[in-house]
């Protein structure tokens, strides 16, 4: 066993296993009736419960070494498995929005079959231990369960699609360096079970040749695992020399075990084998991406303010662009606590008339305000006849429809954060964590001593190992569809091709976000002309090997413009907006980066930077809000309905540029003005 898989063994908790939601209130049912019910029932159609008996007895026990299974759970009192059901069914309510219903439908699915068939099989050829046979069959596939609860999503995906074990197996060992079918066996071989039991499950997917001579329980299990796959031809002809049954009497029990479980499904109210198409892994894995480059970019927007330096500028200020570029009206008080159990005004925006004589007693019971600030984090202050007058005055001035109150302590000094907005914006804001967690963060480095430099370094820091960790996963799902997707029959190259190219936007991001303040993040001199020139360079190879075709062409100034602004910046403006022109033309399309020097607006004396395509444009109604932070889906019908131009706008401010948009039906134009220097 590899050093990986002994350490994903080390980190596996049978306690956390789960079932079927329908499975679970079954058994729940079948405990209250008056006769007490045999182990079998009760075990043997539910995997999960099975291996936390196993693991129960195995800590608890003092058998010996090789002990036969059906011994070990022979040991066992009704009452301990009842008590063990209802455990189960109230680990399953306590963790209903982590489990992953579909994969444990799927796996429950599979591993009765197997039973089933394993136990039919064993009773026709003779073999004298039927209910040791039906749970083997039962364990056959229990190394799936491990791989599941480490990998979660991202495993759950081997199990969907018409996916034979051959292949899965395979996809394991290349993206997890191990399988299930290794995994299962060292599971059984350290709860001690006898040799015959770990070899059925460890020899189920070795070729026909080498177990024609095996012990009985292994060719049993061999071949259920084998029939319940494809039950062909050629397999069925093997019958005999295996297991004494001709061809006939074995298709007999498929056709029973396939009407038994039909009958389970129907009486659980579950539905049949619930596998997913390649479209359906298609459509999971866009809304996956989708999401986690949404919630990146987030990532990314607020690393910029963070990143660009804050000294002098007041909080209000700070705060007002954070929630602008989020989409959220900046319409707010800050309050913070002074003398005694006081709370004052201590900063505010667009709110009139100033509310800076305001100020109140802050004790439980005192007020609604107060209470919402005691009780810490979030709250919702709304339009009541029972509120204090302090409470319908702050109220009014923040628009007099709903506050959202967000508090933060350091010691015993205290900010909180009343927002003016309408109750749909309350779940806008709710439903961000990054940026609950980053506005929470610029009210801490206000409170914390040392200056906001230092809080505002540090919190920067943390955000960019929680938004770095918080991709991987999801990276790891999208690695394991287009595996699958690439290997299964009928693949669709052409949503292969887009997924990874999704997943060069999500890295680009990434990458941005993890690049340390070294030279290129430093606003300095910059040769513009340098620049786009070498970003041409990469568009040029990468749109060569597109399956759009598209041509990249340059226009550079005559006069070599030397700007004010951050190379890295740079770079990542011009990255976002050719992958939005790409994105919106057509086939054999073009795309134009133009500079131009000595651009006078103002009084002042600007280079412009120029991305032009030929695409469809881009529809009046998203003008007004292009270069807005887009906190919803984008619909991505334009091109230029995502979330990255809001932090190109951003990183043209920091450099004291500015930006605008011409469009129209023949195609759209980028037009970026940034500060010369001799």
């Amino acid at each position: 066993m590899t050093g990986a898989a002994r350490i994903q063994m080390q980190h596996f908790q049978v306690a956390r296993l789960a079932a079927p939601a329908a499975v679970i209130l079954a058994q729940l049912q079948s405990l209250s009736a008056p006769a007490a019910l045999p182990v079998s029932t009760t075990l043997f159609k539910n995997p999960a419960l099975l291996l936390r008996a196993l693991d129960a007895l195995h800590r608890t026990s003092t058998y010996p070494a090789a002990t036969s299974l059906m011994t070990m759970l022979e040991g066992l009192d009704q009452p301990w498995i009842d008590s063990l059901v209802r455990r189960s069914a109230l680990q399953l309510a306590l963790q209903h929005a982590a489990a992953n219903h579909a994969f444990l439908h799927r796996h429950w699915h599979l591993s009765r079959r197997l039973s089933l068939l394993v136990a039919s099989l064993a009773h026709a050829s003779g073999y004298a231990d039927v209910d040791s046979a039906a749970c083997c069959g039962l364990l056959l596939r229990s190394g799936m369960l491990v791989l599941e609860q480490q990998h979660r999503s991202a495993y759950a995906v081997f199990t969907a699609g018409q996916w034979t074990q051959d292949a899965q197996l395979s996809a394991e060992r290349d993206l997890l360096q191990y399988d299930h079918v290794e995994t299962g066996k060292r599971l059984l071989e350290s709860w001690q079970l006898d040799q015959f039991c770990v070899d059925a499950l460890g020899y189920q997917a070795h070729p026909l040749e080498q177990i024609l001579d095996a012990a009985p329980l292994v060719r049993l299990c061999w071949y259920a695992n084998a029939l319940v796959e494809k039950p062909t031809p050629e397999l069925l002809s093997v019958s005999r020399a295996l297991l004494g049954l001709s061809s006939d009497h074995v298709q007999a029990l498929l056709a029973c075990m396939q009407q038994d479980m039909a009958n389970e499904c129907a009486a659980l109210g579950l539905a049949d084998f619930p596998h997913a198409s390649n479209g359906d892994l298609v459509h999971e894995s866009r809304q996956k991406l989708q999401q986690l480059r949404q919630e990146i970019t987030l990532d990314s927007m607020l690393a910029q303010h963070t990143s660009t330096r804050s000294s002098g500028i007041p909080l209000q200020t700070r705060l007002a662009r954070v929630l602008q570029d989020v989409g959220i009206d900046p319409f707010f008080i800050v309050l913070r606590n002074g003398e005694g159990n006081t709370m004052e005004v201590c900063a505010s925006h667009q709110v009139q008339p100033a509310p800076d004589a305001l100020g109140f007693t802050c004790e439980t019971g005192r007020n609604a305000l107060s209470s919402l600030i005691l009780q810490g984090g979030p709250g919702v202050l709304m339009s009541d006849p029972g509120l204090t007058v302090i409470d319908r005055q702050f109220l009014a001035l923040l628009g007099g429809h709903t506050v959202l109150c967000d508090t933060v302590r350091v010691g015993n000094r205290t900010r909180a954060l009343l927002l003016g907005m309408q109750p749909s914006g309350v779940s806008a804001y709710l439903g961000q964590p990054a940026l609950r967690r980053f506005i929470e963060g610029m009210l801490r480095a206000e409170l914390s001593a040392g200056g906001n430099e230092a809080g505002s370094t540090l919190l920067l820091q943390q955000r960019i190992r929680e938004a770095v960790h918080e991709a991987n996963n999801p990276l790891a799902i999208i690695k394991s569809y287009l595996y699958l997707l690439g290997k299964k029959p009928g693949a669709q190259s052409e949503e292969i091709h887009m997924l990874r190219g999704e997943i060069d936007r999500v890295a680009s991001i990434l990458a941005h976000l993890r690049e340390p303040e070294a030279s290129g993040s430093v606003v300095q001199r910059v040769d513009l002309n340098k620049i786009v020139t070498s970003m041409h360079r990469l568009f040029t190879g990468a749109f060569s090997a597109d399956s759009k075709p598209m041509t990249v062409e340059l226009q550079l100034a005559d006069t070599q413009p030397w700007v004010l602004a951050r190379e890295s910046a740079l770079k990542q403006i011009l990255l976002n907006l050719v992958k939005n022109a790409a994105e919106a033309i057509e086939a054999n399309g073009w795309i134009t980066l133009s500079t131009h020097a000595q651009i006078y607006l103002n009084d002042k004396v600007y280079a412009q930077l120029s991305v032009h395509d030929n695409g469809p444009g881009i529809a009046p109604a998203l003008m007004k809000d292009l270069f807005k932070f887009k906190t919803g889906a984008s619909t991505k019908t334009d091109a230029y309905a995502g979330t990255g131009l809001g932090i190109v706008r951003r990183l043209i401010e920091d450099s004291g540029g500015q930006i605008s948009c011409r469009s129209d039906s023949k195609g759209t134009a980028i037009d970026i003005l940034l500060p010369i220097v001799d």
